[in-house]
């Protein structure tokens, strides 16, 4: 008997629970959600211009003194300065060139990056730079990736 007395609490609540769920979710809607392009685990592959590898950031300071602009990552208790960032292939060669008339030795390295937007201004300014030959343009162009990089990614760290 007792079952039965119960019975009908149940399902109201179960209705009543219903109803309150449907119109929660009929609040939102849901066809406009945008998902991002990329997540964390994806990213696009650029190639850096690493300069060296130090122990020390004293040493790597001094070593670099002449270099107006550069950027540093810590790896394994060392630290590894970059001086250039480019996805394109073409692009390495006159990176690599233009540091090589400053005496310096480049070695280049494949970093994947996970910004979107910096990944973008990259793009625009691998374009710039495939299009010229003039020296002071392209140091221009490398400070601005640089720093480009700094602000979005560094800073900015969405890693």
């Amino acid at each position: 008997m007792k079952l039965k007395y119960m019975l009908l609490p149940v399902l109201a609540a179960l209705f009543l629970g219903f109803l309150m769920g449907k119109f929660m979710f009929s609040q939102y809607q849901i066809e406009n959600v945008s998902l991002p392009v990329m997540s964390k685990l994806d990213g696009e592959s650029a190639s850096f211009l690493q300069v060296g590898v130090y122990s020390t950031i004293d040493s790597m300071k001094k070593n670099l003194e002449g270099l107006e602009n550069y950027i540093y990552m810590e790896e394994d208790g060392k630290y590894h300065a970059y001086v250039g960032i480019t996805k394109d292939k073409k692009n390495i060669e006159k990176l690599k060139g233009y540091y090589q008339e400053l005496g310096y030795v480049i070695y280049v390295k494949d970093i994947v990056i996970h910004s979107l937007e910096f990944s973008d201004q990259l793009s625009k300014y691998d374009t710039l730079l495939e299009q010229t030959e003039d020296l002071n343009t392209i140091r221009v162009i490398i400070s601005n990736v640089l720093t480009s990089y700094k602000e979005l990614v560094i800073d900015g760290s969405d890693n």
